[in-house]
């Protein structure tokens, strides 16, 4: 609220009794300064004066006071001027730059009401006055915080689709000259934009309809051309400043930032990322068929000799006892030997058999993958007392592809063999079915279960592995421990063949809802 302030200056030209009329305006409120005419500018004060009265009572007009008081000033002056020189001295002194002429004596109420006016009419001038500077001292304020500040901010009007404020960044941003800008329009940003991204705006533009004070910035990212020809990826966040009559948004208030040079160090990475997923998978290609050819080797060329020898030794051990049909200590030794000789072959025979299994299971090629997943935690469980319960859709786990099947079977086994080395568990529960398109295999225990930990430490061989055969099937893997006790491990993956997902997927770890 702006008070009022009625400090007037009152300038005599001759003398004149004016105590009555000065203790009837301090009544109503007014702070009189009554001065002789020789003084009168020298005791002018214009941030304490609202207005002046100058007391003019004969044809000696004070034309240089007015005009060195409006040099001053210029302040609001009234003149009372006697009525008998009204006529002669009322033009001059309208021509002077005096604001109000007046009959001297006049009415009391009138002379304060006059004044009154005046001195509100001074006030609202110096008001106006000081709000202009203020508003331009915080102008300057906004344009030195909006310049310091590295990103570029500006000011759009979507209806009418043009940039209302800009701060300088812009000229960084892009490259271009203030006057190569203004060359361009109000709408240079619509113009410099890509023109896949142009199509759009007005799909960015709903997403204002809706926005209210407090919500989180609305984020788009779009693409500008610069000076050189290039395109520069922006990343702009903004509100809604303005809106219309009808509630509709006026204006955004956004902020701009060049990440260019991010989106290209991430489009990199996620090219080095893919050469190198592809390099592993030719890699686990590479090992599986070596495995292959080697599990072939052992069981074929080793399988068959072992055969052979133990067929050799049941011949010489059937010789022996055709030659000696009277047994002696030195035949039953030879023949314990023998027999144990036989036994020690089969065991070898088993471990070969076993080795070969191991090294590139070929029950998946016979059976399929479900079949060989539940003779392997058979035969893992055999000789522990875990019991274990596996249920699986053999048409499901048939429809992937060899590569897929093998990554899907070593994450198997390395989550049975993580099982058996440190759960405790007395009971594995294991389940490969159909979950939308995804093939999902969860493999689950209840034993002391995992440490958050476990899964950050360098070093966890086996989870890696298992983290890469998933990542290889364009799949992900969660470790999850369960909350009444135990480990969940859950791999899930396309069933579709081709590469449909660009990005990287990497396992977490959470515990499940009771």
């Amino acid at each position: 609220m702006i008070l009022l302030q009625m400090r007037i200056l009152i300038v005599l030209s001759r003398d004149v009794d004016l105590n009555p009329l000065v203790a009837t305006l301090i009544e109503r409120g007014f702070e009189c300064d009554v001065v002789p005419p020789a003084t009168g500018a020298s005791r002018y004060q214009p941030n304490r004066h609202n207005a002046v009265v100058l007391l003019v009572t004969d044809d000696h007009l004070p034309l240089q006071l007015i005009r060195m008081l409006r040099v001053l000033g210029p302040p609001r002056v009234l003149t009372l001027v006697s009525a008998e020189h009204l006529d002669a001295t009322l033009h001059p002194l309208l021509d002077a730059g005096v604001d109000e002429v007046v009959p001297f004596p006049c009415p009391i109420d009138d002379l304060t009401l006059r004044l009154t006016i005046l001195c509100r009419r001074g006030n609202w001038r110096e008001e106006q006055l000081r709000l202009e500077l203020e508003l331009d001292q915080a102008r300057r304020f906004q344009e030195r915080i909006t310049d310091t500040i590295p990103e570029h901010i500006y000011l759009f009007d979507l209806v009418e689709q043009h940039v209302v404020y800009s701060n300088h960044r812009i000229d960084e941003l892009l490259g271009y000259a203030k006057h190569e800008l203004a060359r361009l329009g109000d709408n240079y940003y619509v113009e410099l934009m890509h023109a896949e991204d142009r199509e759009n705006i007005a799909e960015w533009f709903a997403r204002y309809e809706d926005h209210q004070p407090g919500d989180p910035p609305v984020i788009t990212r779009y693409r500008m051309r610069h000076h050189d020809g290039s395109w520069r990826t922006l990343y702009s966040r903004s509100i809604v400043f303005s809106r219309s009559d009808d509630d509709t948004p006026r204006q955004v208030l956004g902020v701009v930032e060049d990440i260019t040079e991010r989106v290209m160090q991430e489009s990199a990475l996620r090219r080095s990322r893919e050469e190198l997923r592809t390099f592993a998978r030719h890699l686990q290609e590479a090992r599986e068929r070596e495995r292959e050819a080697i599990a072939r080797e052992i069981h074929d060329q080793l399988g068959q000799e072992l055969t052979a020898l133990k067929l050799h030794v049941s011949i010489i051990e059937g010789a022996t006892r055709n030659a000696s049909p009277a047994a002696n200590d030195h035949d039953t030794m030879l023949g314990s030997t023998m027999k144990a000789t036989r036994e020690l072959i089969e065991r070898i025979t088993s471990s070969v058999r076993r080795i070969a299994r191991d090294l590139r299971p070929a029950v998946i090629d016979d059976v399929g993958l479900a079949a060989a997943m539940r003779l392997h935690a058979e035969e893992m469980t055999r000789p522990t007392r875990i019991e274990h319960h596996f249920v699986g859709d053999p048409d499901v786990a048939m429809a992937l592809d060899r590569e897929r099947a093998t990554h899907l079977f070593r994450i198997f086994q390395e989550s049975i063999t993580n099982i058996l080395r440190h759960a405790n568990a007395r009971r594995i529960d294991v389940h490969l079915g159909l979950d939308g398109d995804d093939l999902v295999l969860k493999v689950r225990d209840d034993g002391r279960g995992i440490d958050p930990a476990d899964l950050r430490t360098d070093g966890r061989v086996g989870l890696v592995g298992m983290r890469e055969r998933a990542l290889l099937c364009r799949g992900q893997i969660e470790f999850r421990s369960r909350p009444e006790g135990g480990t969940e491990v859950e791999v899930r993956m396309p069933m579709e063949t081709e590469d449909s997902r660009d990005d990287l997927v990497y396992p977490r770890f959470e515990t499940l809802p009771r």
